[in-house]
């Protein structure tokens, strides 16, 4: 996750602060897609915030729920919130 942060540390703002989801969506797709992270490690990191969520009961999975790239990124960007926005707003207050 440090690295995720550390390339787009605008994301890392954006969870602490609470705003809005667009903007942070935004950010998580550029850098899923620009290159501003080494990409199988984006991926990764992508996929283990998926597999946190559940849709119904049952565990999201890329390409059945999620299906496109766009809903991965916001099913992960939800699930980094949840995750982890009290830590951060905690640790760097």
């Amino acid at each position: 996750m440090s690295e995720m942060f550390s390339a787009a540390p605008a994301m890392l703002d954006s969870i602490t602060k609470g705003e809005d989801d667009k903007e942070g969506v935004a950010a998580l797709m550029v850098l899923a897609l620009s290159g501003g992270m080494d990409h199988d490690k984006c991926q990764a990191i992508l996929r283990e915030l998926v597999e946190t969520c559940r849709v119904g009961g049952d565990p999201c999975v890329i390409g059945v729920k999620p299906q496109s790239l766009k809903e991965t990124v916001a099913v992960a960007w939800f699930a980094m919130k949840v995750q982890f926005r009290d830590f951060l707003s905690e640790g760097l207050s």
